[in-house]
């Protein structure tokens, strides 16, 4: 594992952050029991951010593999809620998405939503 100091170029970090920009962001969230939070919308940042908190000394290890735990839960969560919503679109929502895939992509390309394994034309 690296270490990072105030002296630590960008280019030694994973976000490719400054060290003065990762002090600041990491006061813009919180450790509670061992799992690092933004204040802004409660989730967990992503592993480059962690990582480059620990390398700084703000996180131990424990706090990052329990961060990207708490993380993949908030995920399955949020994926859940998602596939149980896109069930429930009206036709007028379904419409205005293949109106805006068609803009976005052109007629006749075959999409798949990713999460819910929906496959259309548009």
């Amino acid at each position: 594992m690296r270490r990072l100091t105030i002296h630590s170029s960008q280019q030694d970090t994973e976000t490719g952050y400054t060290i003065a920009k990762l002090l600041t962001q990491f006061d813009d969230g919180r450790l509670v029991d061992g799992v690092y939070r933004w204040w802004s919308n409660d989730r967990v940042p992503f592993s480059d951010m962690l990582n480059d908190f620990r390398d700084l000394t703000l996180l131990t290890q424990k706090d990052v593999l329990k961060s990207e735990e708490a993380r993949n839960a908030d995920n399955e969560v949020f994926f859940a809620e998602y596939r149980e919503a896109q069930k429930h679109r009206s036709q007028e929502q379904i419409a205005e998405e293949r109106f805006e895939a068609r803009a976005a992509h052109g007629p006749g390309v075959e999409l798949v939503n990713v999460i819910t394994g929906e496959k259309y034309t548009t």
